[in-house]
Parts: structure tokens; C-alpha cells; sequence
């Protein structure tokens, strides 16, 4: 029987579907939906039943109470009058402040009803009143529990460094929210990259200027070299501290230092990447491009062609990762050596191999070793290879499948 002509054919049907299931009070006739037992049994299993329940029990304090105890976001099918009632809303918001969107003007302007949403959810702010806003004991209990919460809070309090400093402490990605002459307050913003070195990006140019707070944010993250001044990105000791922090802020310093071998070296030991950022020539320069390629493999990608084209190199870097089979020259890739060294280390570079390679018994018997499940990729005569299909087999009994 379908469950809507089940639930029309008795209360106790109805009641039994909505106990299990609250939502199948949209299923209950209208006169169903009027039923206050119905509708207490569907909203304490499913508190959003309550937008089905009928607009009398929407009003009904009791069923609402059980709905928002079963789900906070309940309250906004409530009745306004239920949704103006501050004890309600109250009780509802100490179980996510966030409810407090659906309530009324008046609650979002109540302090007790503000206080309590913005101590579970400081983002609760957002939803109170201007009034509320610019309360600072309410603006400081948000951000206390969420530092983002300043966002929310009147321009007047986001000027004051009583209300911002705890936040900013805490958080200094807040300083985007503060007022610009805080913004532009050399102990502000050092204040701010104690914890977050890009808040350099929301400073005015005297702090984006200034040594001390330039290397401060460096240190912290070496992606603020980025907001640095033309000048501290030419700066040697600013640099250091910012490619030191995270290689790859060296796209951010001037032509001199990303075209320093020494500095590049230094770098692409520790991170092979940091190559694809260095000044042009430097990616000729083959005991820079070996360093970066020992590092990682990958870093093949950002060496030139000529290099990509050395035989130690391109080994080097297939030493440690076969898939870079792909950035290999096309002289080299002919080579069957260079494919049997790319395979054995990463048997995925199979299918980048060259259609008279992929023919070769030994290139496919070396992937499939390390890799079964890429005897997909060869030739159906090698497919049908006993010493080979055992060889995929035994690395991985679904290779069978092919």
C-alpha cells in the first residue's frame, strides 16, 4: 500500500510513518497536519517536519519548542509570534547561535538573545541588530569565540583597539576587517603577522616598506614578499628569509635574486619546484637543473630544452619519477634505455611509451612487475604473453582481466 494512502487510512498508520520518519508528515492529509499528536510525533523525530504541520500548530509553542529541541533550524517554519518570543529563541540559540537568522527584529535586538548566539556561534553577529553591533561587550564575546566575528561588528568598534586587539592577536587575517588608520598602525600590523604573515597585503605602503614588518611577515610566511615594496623584494636579507620560509616566494623577488645561481641552488635542494621560478637562463644552467631534478623529478618540467635533452638529467629525473617520461626530449624518448629506467620506476609511464616501445617485450614485462594493472596498455599479442600475464598476475591478481 502506497505509505500516503496508509496514512490516510488511520491516525495510528500516520503516527507509526512519522515516528520513524518525520518528513512523511508531508504525506498526512491536511487534517493530519492539524493533529497535534501527529505533528509533536514528526517534528521530536524530524524537527523540519514542522514546515508540513498546518499554521495553527505552527503556533503552538509546545510542538515548536520540540521542534527547535530536535533541530535549531526548525525555527524558521515557527509562527513570527513564536519567532518573537525571546525565550523561545533564546533556548534555541544555545543550541547554535546561528539560529538566530530566523529570528525576529526584536530578538536579534534582544542582549541576553544576542549574548547567548554570539558565545555558541561568534558569527551569529552578522544576523544582530545595529544596535547590537556596536554593543562592545556583545562585538568582544563574539570575537572571543570566533576572532572572524570583527567582520560583523560596527565600523566604530572596528576602530577601537580595546574590541580589535584580542581578535587580532588571535588571528591576524582579521586586520582586513579593521578601520584604515589601524591598518596603517606600525603595531597593528606587527601585531597582526605574528599569526598571519599576509596580512602585510591589507597594509598601507609605509608598512610595505618598512624592513623590520616586511621580514616579520616573511618569516612568518614567505608568500608576503608578494606585498613587499619594489625595493625589500630586492632586499638580500628579506629575500632569504621569505625563499627560506617557502621556496616558491622566489617568483615574488626582483630579476637579480631569481637569476642568482647560489640562491637557486640553495632552493631547488630543498624543494625542486622552486626552479619553475627562477630568471631565464638559470634553467640552462645544468648543475642547477640537477640539483632540481634530484630534489624531484618533476622539477624536469621547468628545465630547458636543451637540458631536457641531457642524458644525466633525464635520468636523474626519471630516477625519481618515471611519469616524468613525458617531459623527456623526443631524442631521448626513442632511446629504450631511458623507457626501461621511466617503467621501472613508475610502471604508469607505460602508456607514454612510443608505439614501437610498447611492442617490447622487456619494457612491458619490467611495468608490469612493478604494476600488473598496466598490462592494459599492451598490445594484444603481449596480452596473450604467458610470462608476461603471469608476471601482471602475480603483482595483481585483477590483472587477469586483461
Amino acid at each position: 500500500i502506497p505509505l500516503a494512502m496508509a496514512m490516510e487510512s488511520s491516525k495510528g498508520a500516520t503516527l507509526a510513518a512519522v515516528s520513524r520518519d518525520g518528513l512523511a508528515l508531508r504525506h498526512a492529509s491536511a487534517q493530519q497536519c492539524a493533529d497535534k499528536d501527529v505533528v509533536l510525533a514528526a517534528v521530536r523525530q524530524t524537527g523540519m517536519a514542522l514546515m508540513f504541520a498546518s499554521e495553527e500548530l505552527r503556533n503552538d509553542k509546545e510542538v515548536v519548542e520540540a521542534a527547535v529541541l530536535q533541530h535549531w533550524m526548525a525555527l524558521q517554519y515557527a509562527s513570527e509570534d513564536l519567532r518573537n518570543d525571546p525565550d523561545l529563541v533564546l533556548e534555541t540559540v544555545k543550541q547554535d547561535g546561528l539560529a538566530l537568522i530566523a529570528a525576529s527584529d526584536s530578538c536579534k535586538a534582544n542582549f541576553d538573545v544576542v549574548l547567548e548566539a554570539v558565545k555558541k556561534d561568534g558569527r551569529a553577529l552578522g544576523y544582530a541588530s545595529a544596535a547590537q553591533r556596536n554593543d562592545k561587550f556583545i562585538v568582544m564575546e563574539a570575537t572571543m569565540q570566533n576572532p572572524q566575528a570583527l567582520e560583523y561588528a560596527s565600523e566604530e568598534l572596528r576602530g577601537e583597539l580595546e574590541v580589535i586587539m584580542p581578535a587580532l592577536r588571535r588571528d591576524g587575517s582579521v586586520i582586513r576587517f579593521l578601520a584604515d588608520h589601524l591598518r596603517e598602525d606600525r603595531d597593528v600590523v606587527l601585531d597582526a603577522i605574528q599569526t598571519y604573515g599576509l596580512a602585510l597585503a591589507y597594509t598601507g605602503d609605509k608598512a610595505k616598506n618598512d624592513r623590520e614588518v616586511v621580514t616579520a611577515a616573511c618569516r612568518m610566511d614567505g608568500m608576503a614578499l608578494a606585498y613587499a615594496s619594489q625595493d625589500l623584494q630586492d632586499d638580500e636579507d628579506v629575500v632569504e628569509e621569505a625563499t627560506g620560509e617557502n621556496p616558491y616566494a622566489l617568483q615574488f623577488a626582483t630579476e637579480k635574486w631569481r637569476g642568482n645561481k647560489e640562491l637557486v641552488t640553495k632552493l631547488v635542494q630543498g624543494n625542486g619546484n622552486a626552479l619553475a621560478y627562477a630568471a631565464l637562463n638559470i634553467d640552462k644552467d645544468r648543475a642547477v637543473c640537477l640539483e632540481a631534478v634530484s630534489e624531484r623529478g618533476e622539477a624536469l618540467l621547468y628545465c630547458s630544452a636543451e637540458m631536457r635533452d641531457d642524458e644525466e638529467v633525464v635520468r636523474t629525473a626519471l630516477f625519481n619519477d618515471g611519469m616524468q617520461l613525458l617531459n623527456v626530449s623526443a631524442r631521448l624518448r626513442r632511446d629504450r634505455d631511458i623507457v626501461l629506467l621511466a617503467v621501472k620506476t613508475s610502471p604508469q609511464a607505460l602508456p607514454h611509451a612510443l608505439e614501437h616501445q610498447l611492442q617490447d617485450r622487456q619494457i612491458v614485462q619490467t611495468a608490469v612487475e612493478g604494476d600488473g594493472m598496466v598490462l592494459v596498455f599492451a598490445p594484444a599479442e603481449l596480452r596473450d604473453d604467458e610470462t608476461i600475464v603471469h608476471s601482471a598476475v602475480a603483482q595483481n591478481g585483477m590483472a587477469l582481466e586483461y
